[in-house]
């Protein structure tokens, strides 16, 4: 496990919930989704992705509710 420093570019935080985030990206020319864990440490906030990244924001958003075990309101694409 090797935190980020940074978020991929030209990403866009889609949804937070607790230390858990929803990011859209683009890999390869195409829309991606990726769910990150975040934390603070004394050099700056670390970012690790925690599974349930995807091509399909419905998969992605099913599993971001399961590890934070709350509903999210529907995103507005």
């Amino acid at each position: 496990m090797n935190p980020k420093k940074k978020l991929p570019k030209d990403s866009v935080e889609l949804s937070r919930q607790d230390e858990y985030m929803l990011v859209e990206h683009t890999l390869n020319k195409a829309p991606y989704y990726t769910i990150f864990h975040f934390f603070e440490t004394s050099k700056g906030t670390r970012y690790i992705a925690r599974g349930g990244s995807g091509k399909k924001l419905d998969a992605v958003r099913s599993e971001f509710e399961r590890i934070t075990g709350k509903k999210l309101a529907p995103l507005s694409e």
